[in-house]
Order: structure tokens, then C-alpha cells, then sequence
């Protein structure tokens, strides 16, 4: 792909070349969301066809808060690249985002232990079989996705520069406008009271 580049000096480092924006770099990142929103739409029909039905499958795999976070992630290395914007944070502040890393994969694999532990669905489309209240969701209902913001976010930390910073606000407005809210009203149909009576202990996210 081709591309201008400026130079960038940070205080105390010598100069370093970084590529200008131009609209090639804007279209590329945004064509690798269409798969996903495409997914998803799939992934919530309920009435197609039997020929159809294997295509939702696929969807539903492709496009969950997992699949959202993975694209993000990966937007978010790219940004740090591609985007000419200003370092905000320099080392050693920039080390301390590795441990922010390691407390969302903590979170991460907790969560995903306790799913497992119950033997419930961790699928956004699917209902589950157990109502999880133990470890983590004491004190969030959805500390799963807690856990990608929290990687995003150690990410941006790493790299330290800005534009990495907005794809873990990017994911909570997704996962908070395309998943919970179904997730939420699938849970108090299959558990009624019992979720109710949980929802209004615990918050959302912390």
C-alpha cells in the first residue's frame, strides 16, 4: 500500500518516520468490520430456511463479543502503525499495560473456567443452563467482556500512543448496544426472578 510519512520526534527519543492517514488506510480498517455486522445480523435471524441454517451457524461464530474483540485488537495494533497521532505515554508508564494485559487474561480465563465448571453456554445466541452468580460476576454481570476491554485497553497502554485508545471504548459501546441488552432479556426469560434479583445486585459492568 502506498504512503507518505512524516517524521514524529518524542521527548527524549530520537525522530521517527510514521505514515500519514489517507482514505486507503480509513477504508481497509473499516472493510474488516463489514464481515462482523454482517455476521451478526445473520447470526439474529430466527425465521430462514433449512439451507440458511448452516450459514447462521457460521455467523454466530464469527460474529460474537469474541470475534469483536479479536478485529479490535487487531485495528488496534494497526492504528499504532498507521495512524500518524502524538505518543501520549512513554516508558516506563507503557510497561505497566502488560499488567493490565495479564489481569484481563486472569479475568478472561476465570470466567471462561466457570462456564465451563456449570456447563453453560458462553454463545450470546444461545440460552444458558446456569445462572452463574459465583467469582467474578459478584461484582460485575458481565465480567467476560470486562475482561476484553481491560486487554484493549492494556493494549493502547503498550503502545502508547493515542488512537489505540478508542477501539476498547469502540467495544464496550458494541458489545452494550449489539449483545447485552438480548443476553439480559434472554436470561430473565430463562431464570425470571432469580436474574432479576441479581441484576439489581450486581451492576453491569463494575
Amino acid at each position: 500500500m502506498k504512503s507518505s510519512w512524516h517524521l514524529m520526534r518524542s521527548e527524549g527519543s530520537p525522530p521517527r518516520m510514521l505514515p500519514v492517514v489517507n482514505s486507503q488506510h480509513i477504508f481497509s480498517m473499516v472493510g474488516l468490520f463489514l464481515p462482523f455486522l454482517w455476521g451478526t445480523i445473520i447470526a439474529r435471524q430466527r425465521d430462514i430456511s433449512l439451507m440458511e441454517t448452516g450459514l447462521r451457524k457460521k455467523a454466530r461464530m464469527l460474529a460474537d463479543g469474541q470475534g469483536y474483540f479479536l478485529v479490535l485488537l487487531l485495528l488496534a495494533i494497526a492504528s499504532h502503525f498507521v495512524f500518524p497521532v502524538r505518543v501520549v505515554l512513554h516508558p516506563p508508564v507503557t510497561w505497566f499495560g502488560l499488567l493490565i494485559i495479564a489481569a484481563g487474561l486472569l479475568l478472561a480465563f476465570r470466567c471462561r473456567a466457570l462456564f465451563l465448571k456449570n456447563r453453560t453456554t458462553m454463545s450470546p445466541y444461545e440460552s444458558p443452563v446456569v445462572l452463574v452468580t459465583t467469582g467474578p460476576f459478584r461484582f460485575s454481570r458481565n465480567p467476560a467482556y470486562l475482561a476484553m476491554s481491560v486487554i484493549l485497553f492494556g493494549s493502547a497502554v503498550v503502545t502508547g500512543t493515542l488512537a489505540p485508545f478508542v477501539f476498547p471504548v469502540v467495544f464496550i459501546v458494541i458489545i452494550g448496544v449489539l449483545f447485552i441488552p438480548d443476553e439480559e432479556r434472554r436470561l430473565e426469560d430463562v431464570f425470571g426472578r432469580e436474574y432479576r434479583e441479581y441484576r439489581q445486585r450486581v451492576r453491569r459492568w463494575v
